[in-house]
């Protein structure tokens, strides 16, 4: 907000809008490499968990 209000007064709106959408931009790129580096690992771990469950499970199962 300060850099769009600074931006406005010294009438180098544009200048800070461009910059503004290059900082957003980065950001939101980054956010998504994030997310789609750790979103696999997770799903696969909540697989392997629920796996280990129902292992478990049956294994309880065949001992009463």
């Amino acid at each position: 907000r300060e850099s769009w209000r600074v931006g406005e007064e010294s009438g180098a709106l544009e200048e800070v809008a461009a910059r503004l959408e290059r900082t957003a931009g980065e950001s939101a790129r980054r956010r998504l490499e994030t997310l789609s580096t750790w979103l696999p690992r997770i799903l696969y771990l909540g697989v392997c968990l629920l796996l280990a469950v129902r292992i478990v499970s049956a294994y309880a199962m065949m001992l009463r």
